[in-house]
Order: C-alpha cells, then sequence, then structure tokens
C-alpha cells in the first residue's frame, strides 16, 4: 500500500451539530426508540455497541476495503441479515470499479468466508457510486430444488 496523504484522521469526519440533527430527525420519524447512534470508528464500535438484532436494510458508507470487510464480516459472520435483507453499498464502483479494490472486493471474499450460507444478487443502481444487492440466506431456508419424500 502507498501513502498518499489523500486520507486524514478525522478528514471526513462529520461536521459538528450532526449527531444532535440526527437525534432530532429520526425522533420526528421513528419515535424515540427502536433506534441507537453508535459513535466511533468500526472496529472499536462494532465491539463496544455490536449490533445484535437482525437487519432488513443496511445502509454502508464505509469508503475503504478494510471498513467494508470489518462491517460485512460482522453482519455476515453473526448473520444478522434476514434472506431478502437488502445492502446498500454506496462506494461500490470507487476505485474505478476494479474488482480488486474497495467494497468490491471485501463482497467477494466475505460472502465467500460463509460457506455457501449467503449469496447476493444485484438489485439496482443508485447515483455513480452506489449499488443495491439483495441478500439470499440459503443456509437455512428450504431448498426447492431437493427431492420431496426422499
Amino acid at each position: 500500500m502507498v501513502d498518499t496523504g489523500y486520507w486524514r484522521e478525522s478528514e471526513d469526519a462529520s461536521p459538528p451539530g450532526t449527531e444532535e440533527m440526527l437525534r432530532r430527525e429520526f425522533t420526528r420519524r421513528f419515535g424515540d426508540s427502536g433506534w441507537t447512534i453508535v459513535r466511533g470508528m468500526y472496529e472499536q464500535s462494532l465491539v463496544s455497541d455490536p449490533l445484535q438484532r437482525e437487519v432488513a436494510i443496511a445502509n454502508l458508507d464505509c469508503d475503504l476495503y478494510v471498513s467494508s470487510v470489518q462491517v460485512l464480516d460482522h453482519l455476515l459472520g453473526n448473520r444478522l441479515l434476514p434472506d431478502g435483507a437488502v445492502l446498500l453499498l454506496d462506494d461500490y464502483n470507487c476505485n474505478r470499479a476494479n474488482p480488486r479494490f474497495g467494497m468490491r472486493r471485501a463482497m467477494r471474499e466475505c460472502f465467500a468466508r460463509t460457506d455457501g450460507f449467503y449469496d447476493y444478487s444485484e438489485f439496482l443502481s443508485y447515483g455513480w457510486h452506489g449499488r443495491a444487492f439483495f441478500v439470499h440466506r440459503l443456509g437455512d431456508s428450504p431448498n426447492p430444488d431437493a427431492e420431496v419424500g426422499a
């Protein structure tokens, strides 16, 4: 890896007041329960405040390969995505959409580590950068190809 100096710590941090604005908006739209804002980098926040319930829609704005792997491994490894869940990958087409980098690489590698328990299929594109996928939970769902009564 080459350090080009492009990424700097806290450079892309949310502007001051963002968390309070989100709290107000979420409370207005969803009430004051059933959601949580977790601050911090994925490597710490996924451990300190781990998600333990299934997620129907996950919006990943991870920017980089490493953070994408951290989040996907957490969701897939803990089986937090039900059949039919939607993954929104905001940075899927970054890195010139090269499958050897970023979210494209992370998706391929993380789903492969599930040994067939999970699969995914393309749903839709949004903007030049984003792609949405349906998640298929094959490991514990009925197989219509299995012989009936065998």
